[in-house]
Protein backbone atom coordinates (compact mmCIF):
# COMPACT_ATOMS: atom_id res chain seq x y z
CA UNK A 1 0.00 0.00 0.00
CA UNK A 2 1.43 3.40 -0.39
CA UNK A 3 0.16 6.18 1.56
CA UNK A 4 -1.62 9.52 -0.21
CA UNK A 5 0.72 11.94 0.71
CA UNK A 6 4.19 9.77 -0.20
CA UNK A 7 1.95 10.01 -4.03
CA UNK A 8 1.52 13.61 -4.07
CA UNK A 9 4.71 14.55 -2.91
CA UNK A 10 6.44 12.89 -5.07
CA UNK A 11 3.82 14.03 -7.77
CA UNK A 12 3.96 17.54 -6.73
CA UNK A 13 0.06 17.91 -6.40
CA UNK A 14 -2.19 17.72 -3.45
CA UNK A 15 -3.48 15.04 -1.53
CA UNK A 16 -7.14 16.37 -2.11
CA UNK A 17 -6.08 16.12 -5.74
CA UNK A 18 -5.95 12.88 -5.18
CA UNK A 19 -9.18 12.38 -3.65
CA UNK A 20 -10.59 14.76 -7.21
CA UNK A 21 -9.11 12.67 -9.05
CA UNK A 22 -10.86 9.28 -7.68
CA UNK A 23 -13.95 10.99 -7.25
CA UNK A 24 -14.01 12.08 -10.86
CA UNK A 25 -13.49 8.75 -11.53
CA UNK A 26 -10.27 8.92 -13.49
CA UNK A 27 -8.56 6.04 -10.76
CA UNK A 28 -10.06 3.23 -9.44
CA UNK A 29 -12.03 3.68 -5.91
CA UNK A 30 -9.58 3.00 -3.19
CA UNK A 31 -10.24 0.58 -0.69
CA UNK A 32 -9.83 1.85 2.82
CA UNK A 33 -8.12 1.05 6.12
CA UNK A 34 -9.24 0.28 9.33
CA UNK A 35 -8.33 3.53 10.40
CA UNK A 36 -10.55 5.27 7.39
CA UNK A 37 -7.52 6.07 5.51
CA UNK A 38 -7.23 5.70 1.75
CA UNK A 39 -5.29 2.26 0.62
CA UNK A 40 -3.94 2.90 -2.67
CA UNK A 41 -2.01 0.37 -4.81
CA UNK A 42 0.89 0.44 -7.44
CA UNK A 43 -1.77 0.72 -9.72
CA UNK A 44 -3.20 3.88 -8.01
CA UNK A 45 0.28 5.30 -8.43
CA UNK A 46 0.50 4.32 -12.24
CA UNK A 47 -3.03 5.70 -12.92
CA UNK A 48 -2.11 9.04 -10.73
CA UNK A 49 1.38 9.20 -12.91
CA UNK A 50 -0.32 9.00 -15.99
CA UNK A 51 -2.89 11.76 -15.35
CA UNK A 52 0.27 13.90 -14.39
CA UNK A 53 2.07 13.17 -17.46
CA UNK A 54 -1.03 13.81 -19.66
CA UNK A 55 -2.11 17.08 -18.34
CA UNK A 56 0.12 19.16 -19.95
CA UNK A 57 -0.87 17.77 -23.35
CA UNK A 58 -3.93 16.50 -23.81
CA UNK A 59 -5.60 18.43 -20.68
CA UNK A 60 -8.41 17.42 -18.32
CA UNK A 61 -11.05 16.77 -20.44
CA UNK A 62 -9.77 14.16 -22.93
CA UNK A 63 -8.37 12.81 -19.48
CA UNK A 64 -11.46 12.44 -17.75
CA UNK A 65 -12.74 10.35 -21.35
CA UNK A 66 -9.91 7.95 -21.63
CA UNK A 67 -9.15 7.03 -17.99
CA UNK A 68 -12.80 5.85 -17.15
CA UNK A 69 -12.65 3.64 -20.71
CA UNK A 70 -9.15 2.08 -19.78
CA UNK A 71 -10.61 1.53 -16.25
CA UNK A 72 -13.38 -0.43 -18.34
CA UNK A 73 -11.21 -2.32 -20.80
CA UNK A 74 -11.92 -0.16 -23.68
CA UNK A 75 -8.17 0.57 -24.68
CA UNK A 76 -9.13 0.86 -28.10
CA UNK A 77 -12.12 3.49 -27.63
CA UNK A 78 -9.01 5.46 -25.22
CA UNK A 79 -6.66 5.53 -27.72
CA UNK A 80 -9.03 6.52 -30.23
CA UNK A 81 -9.65 9.58 -28.46
CA UNK A 82 -6.13 10.33 -27.86
CA UNK A 83 -5.37 9.90 -31.30
CA UNK A 84 -7.99 12.17 -32.84
CA UNK A 85 -6.52 15.25 -29.94
CA UNK A 86 -3.00 14.27 -31.78
CA UNK A 87 -4.43 15.24 -35.13
CA UNK A 88 -6.05 18.25 -33.85
CA UNK A 89 -2.87 19.63 -32.10
CA UNK A 90 -0.77 18.17 -35.39
CA UNK A 91 -3.13 20.62 -37.13
CA UNK A 92 -2.90 23.28 -34.89
CA UNK A 93 0.99 23.37 -34.90
CA UNK A 94 0.78 22.95 -38.81
CA UNK A 95 -0.95 26.27 -39.01
CA UNK A 96 0.76 28.23 -36.83
CA UNK A 97 4.14 27.10 -38.61
CA UNK A 98 2.49 29.06 -41.59
CA UNK A 99 1.77 31.75 -39.96
CA UNK A 100 5.01 31.90 -38.40
CA UNK A 101 6.78 31.53 -42.17
CA UNK A 102 4.41 34.01 -43.78
CA UNK A 103 5.44 36.38 -40.85
CA UNK A 104 8.67 36.15 -41.32
CA UNK A 105 8.84 36.36 -45.17
CA UNK A 106 6.59 40.06 -45.17
CA UNK A 107 9.13 40.98 -42.61
CA UNK A 108 12.05 41.50 -44.99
Amino acid sequence: MVKPIEIARRLNISTSALRHYESWGIVPKAERGTNGYREYTDEHVAYFECIRAMNTGFGMNVIRKVLPLIQQGDITSALWIVNEVQVEIYQHKKKAEQALSILKHNKK
